[in-house]
């Protein structure tokens, strides 16, 4: 085929990287072949993948002859394109999952400080509110009340190290 016949059937937004890839290496005379990947219609009409391999055959300098191959890469590059793709998703996926995991924890943390230790403190400031009030009471609520805040602060430090990675308490953070 022609020179011509041959570039009508690449692809037209690879045909200028093909021109100057080939031509220019057709040029240099310091170049011997060349392997350049486009897409390549073919006898169907339709385009694939193709890598073409080219050695040049010079006398004195100039190119006298060309010989190559063209390989169809299409199935390859389309299982690559599908691995890409499940890499994809599988990210996604993964990620997805720490979110949720991010998230649950987050509700646990939430519903631990409001039914638990949000419930305590409320308790204690009625407590100190009625001790206030209630003189003949007072030191009673009071002790109450300093033992609710001991069982507050027991219940924020195990929270914290439930938060606390692992990793922290074995290797610490130097």
């Amino acid at each position: 085929a022609s020179i011509k016949t041959r570039l009508s059937l690449i692809h037209p937004e690879d045909y200028q990287h093909y021109k100057n890839n080939v031509f220019n290496t057709l040029r240099n005379q310091k170049e011997d072949k060349w392997k350049i990947e486009y897409r390549f219609k073919d006898v169907e009409g339709n385009y694939k993948v193709v890598v073409d391999k080219a050695c040049i055959i010079r006398s004195d300098g100039k190119a006298v002859r060309v010989i190559g191959a063209m390989q169809d890469i299409t199935a390859q590059k389309e299982l690559q394109q599908k691995i890409i793709n499940q890499d994809t998703r599988n990210k996604q996926e993964i990620i997805k999952s720490i979110i949720e995991a991010q998230e649950k924890e987050r509700r646990q943390l939430s519903v631990e400080l409001h039914d638990n230790v949000n419930q305590m403190l409320a308790s204690c400031k009625l407590m100190l509110e009625v001790a206030i009030e209630n003189k003949a009471n007072a030191e009673m609520l009071t002790q109450k009340s300093y033992q609710s805040i001991q069982t507050v602060i027991n219940e924020i430090r195990r929270i914290s190290h439930d938060l606390n990675p692992s990793a922290i308490t074995d290797v610490g953070l130097v």
